[in-house]
């Protein structure tokens, strides 16, 4: 009699377990590398064949996942890249698009605008206003790329210039490309030291050097970021950190003279001299130079300031590939703001808002410095003039938008800013210009 209760307790146990299984299909456990994608579908789809999309219902061809959001420049701008791939390779492969906020409409909306402008029709398949996949593959940047392999199973998770022709074909062919997967909260790594007695550091405890200042070549599995932290609460250390950037770049970030560390200086104030630039750059003809960039990590146990951090890190860097940057006085003509005479639309309500793309500017709750700084680093950012603050506003602007179905250009800005009350010109300025050269020494 005892056994047989046993028995039947055991049985409604099991019965459980799998009723709750069935419920709960799909946790929301992080998925990683050598892992079997779940049996998990969405409704939340667009250019796909049936109603709904299981990620299993790839199984035989190479999935391929990009996560993307409406405010990153470099995810859009890859889409014409991944259009070609997708017809190059057909049914051997499947791109996957993912946006985790976005609604049907403002998805559509936004494609629609893309496609108009950029003259390519988008069939690729869109996942949209889904968070269960960014809870499976967790990231802090994007893009972000997912390779699943024919049988489902995770293959890589690598930097997103790895979405690529040559990357596809290794897989196809089954090679092991050795991809180190990119890490998706790199703020958690920068206060640790990179390279101990000439080795990765694997370690997150490892407190052995008192002062370490490392620059190394381009790194795979770090993302192209910046920060400098003074007594990390990390792990107590102060430390600087600027991952894959190019020699001119790095240069810009160190000698900021904004509030914010991170922020370099424009492009538009800098001047590379007697230096053969296209060794010194990012990118040349359009074209991204990996042999350009380096990573640069400064870490100390002692607390010093972000100043003295951006200091010793500019000096090492300029010491070590032998060049000088220094600020000089030039006459240059730049993008002058002043006022328009209509009337300035200040500051009601809502939150901050500092978003722009190629077809659209939303300002609120933010200050002629926020929206300059924000033109310098997307509409602007290769523009040849700096931008100048000549309104004298400090008061908080609010409701400036701009929706067009071309691709917003300086003209284009030009016109939509005069009805906000600001006026942009080209004048000539004497302005402070970084110019950077070989070290005379």
């Amino acid at each position: 009699m005892k056994s047989k209760i046993i028995r039947t307790a055991l049985l409604l146990v099991m019965l459980a377990i799998q009723t709750n299984a069935q419920n709960n299909p799909v946790s929301n456990q992080r998925i990683n590398i050598g892992d079997i994608v779940p049996d998990y579908q969405t409704a939340n789809i667009l250019n796909y064949a049936n109603d709904k999309l299981n990620l299993q219902d790839f199984k035989g061809k190479i999935l391929i996942l990009d996560f993307w959001t409406f405010e990153c420049t470099a995810c859009v701008s890859s889409w014409p890249k991944l259009l070609a791939l997708q017809q190059e390779f057909k049914d051997k492969i499947q791109i996957l698009l993912v946006n985790e906020r976005g609604t049907t409409q403002q998805v559509q909306k936004f494609v629609k605008r893309q496609e108009k402008i950029n003259k390519y029709v988008m069939n690729l398949p869109i996942v949209y206003n889904e968070s269960r996949l960014s809870e499976f593959f967790p990231h802090s940047f994007v893009p972000h790329v997912i390779f699943i392999d024919q049988h489902g199973i995770v293959k890589y998770i690598p930097h997103p210039l790895y979405l690529n022709r040559e990357t596809i074909k290794a897989i196809l062919k089954n090679n092991d490309l050795q991809l180190r997967v990119v890490s998706d909260n790199p703020v958690m790594a920068q206060s640790k030291p990179i390279f101990i007695n000439g080795y990765l550091t694997e370690d997150p405890n490892d407190t052995r050097l008192v002062w370490s200042s490392v620059i190394t070549p381009y790194m795979n599995n770090a993302m192209a970021v910046a920060h400098f932290g003074s007594k990390s609460i990390l792990d107590g250390r102060a430390y600087g950190w600027i991952a894959n950037h190019s020699l001119e770049a790095m240069v810009r970030i160190l000698q900021s003279y904004k509030a914010d560390p991170q922020i370099p200086v424009p492009l538009s104030r800098r001047i590379i001299k007697d230096l053969d630039s296209t060794n010194y750059v990012g990118r040349v003809d359009g074209i991204l130079q990996l042999k350009n960039l380096y990573t640069a990590q400064l870490t100390s146990e002692r607390n010093i300031s972000v100043k003295i951090i951006k200091k010793k890190m500019l000096s090492d860097i300029q010491e070590c590939f032998g060049i000088e940057s220094s600020w000089e006085k030039q006459r240059k003509k730049c993008i002058v703001i002043s006022k328009s005479g209509y009337q300035i639309p200040k500051y009601k309500s809502g939150e901050v808002e500092l978003a722009t793309t190629d077809n659209f500017v939303k300002f609120n709750n933010v200050t002629i410095s926020d929206i300059i700084q924000k033109l310098e680093d997307g509409l602007l950012f290769y523009t040849d003039y700096p931008i100048l603050d000549e309104t004298g506003i400090e008061s908080k602007l609010g409701r400036i938008n701009l929706d067009s179905d071309k691709k917003i250009d300086f003209r284009i800005l030009q016109t939509a800013l005069i009805k906000f009350g600001l006026k942009l010109s080209i004048e000539e300025r004497e302005i402070d210009m970084l110019v950077i050269t070989r070290n005379k020494v």
